[in-house]
């Protein structure tokens, strides 16, 4: 098995051989302009794209915790060309899910003697049952859109033979393992312009029938998606699966299941993806403790009462479920009326109405403090 990151360099180095090339993803279509508005483009120091994420508000991106093997410097939304337009923002911080599990080296066979020569080759594969591989960005500056991708409830799942929709700018063949005499595979060739695939939603059992030999489970962290010459491949890695009425973001794309009739992956056999469904409350908690950790650590904001303010809204202001722009402004209203002792209650009330009927953004303090405290 084999995460779909993989062959990055001679991946990107391929890019523009893709024009002349019709398939996309793998027996995928062109995205017109603006219709998948939320997925990006992550792109290291070189600015090259390495693997694809989710837009789930303006400044966060759900995307693979493999993906944050090399250095994620940027994101890239707005566009479907690989090379130019669209809006580009800093990565500020990142977090993988605290229980992500890289596959390799740990699954290479107990049949093989570790030192072997077959297992250093396995060792040596990107690759194995990724558990749990999400991971959080965070962004120094907003990306503003007219919609995002949408989670779903906690423990939502893909539905047996129903469809999604995978999107990234992965590799457009299956990926070849074989080696020339130099011990190099040959490069798979990315596209130009982001692509899309409906693929086929299988139970989990398929996945693991077709992978036993690379130990995959029917583990309900996973979906099962794809094959039979449609699928996500080399470079599509933290990219969605989805439900295009609704924008639904069912799965993340984690790693391939290796064909059985080819020394191939992203062929004939399905992939997998970590089932977003099975994480929403880590998301939650995630994403909302990135958003008081950049906000918090603004120059003009004092650290020790912004996280005081943010613990006051968490445990007795919001409920569980509350976004991230609903901690934010409830941190702002608390910062600008500490101290007001009995009219505290009031203060917050009235900071409350100046946000809304004022539409002032997130972190103007010095506004909402003299709207709040106006005749108080």
């Amino acid at each position: 098995m084999m995460l779909i990151t993989a062959l990055a360099a001679t991946f990107s180095a391929t890019l523009a051989a893709a024009a002349t090339i019709d398939k996309r993803i793998i027996g995928g279509e062109n995205v017109p302009e603006g219709e998948i508005k939320w997925i990006v483009s992550l792109r290291n120091q070189e600015g090259t794209h390495v693997c694809g994420g989710s837009l789930l508000n303006s400044t966060t991106v759900l995307t693979a915790a493999h993906c944050l093997k090399g250095k994620v410097v940027s994101v890239t939304a707005g566009t479907v060309s690989i090379k130019t337009g669209g809006v580009s923002a800093a990565v500020a911080s990142a977090e993988k899910h605290p229980n992500y599990r890289p596959g390799s080296p740990k699954t290479c066979p107990v049949s093989l003697p570790w030192n072997g020569n077959e297992c250093k080759r396995l060792r040596a594969l990107p690759g194995g049952t990724e558990e749990n591989d999400l991971a959080m960005l965070k962004l120094s500056t907003p990306i503003d859109l007219t919609e995002y991708a949408r989670l779903p409830l906690v423990g939502g799942d893909a539905v047996v033979n129903t469809t999604a929709i995978s999107a990234g700018w992965g590799a457009q063949t299956p990926i070849e393992l074989s080696e020339d005499k130099d011990g190099k595979r040959k490069p798979a060739v990315g596209p130009e312009i982001l692509s899309k695939v409906v693929l086929d939603i299988h139970a989990r059992e398929v996945c693991a029938a077709k992978g036993k030999d690379q130990h995959i489970t029917t583990n309900d962290t996973f979906i099962c998606a794809g094959g039979q010459g449609k699928n996500s491949c080399a470079g599509d890695s933290g990219g969605p699966l989805f439900v295009p009425e609704t924008q639904l973001l069912l799965g993340v794309v984690s790693w391939s299941v290796k064909d059985k009739k080819a020394n191939t992956y992203c062929g004939d056999s399905p992939t997998v993806f970590t089932r977003v469904g099975s994480y929403i409350d880590w998301i939650k908690e995630t994403s909302n403790r990135l958003a008081v950790k950049e906000y918090c650590k603004r120059p003009e904001t004092d650290l020790v009462k912004c996280y005081d303010a943010s613990m006051f809204c968490q445990m007795r202001e919001l409920s569980p479920d509350a976004s991230e722009l609903e901690l934010l402004e409830c941190i702002d209203r608390i910062q600008v009326c500490a101290g007001q002792g009995s009219r505290s209650d009031q203060c917050i009330s009235k900071a409350k109405l100046c946000k809304k009927e004022e539409k002032l953004p997130v972190g103007d303090l010095v506004s909402l403090a003299r709207c709040a405290k106006k005749d108080l």
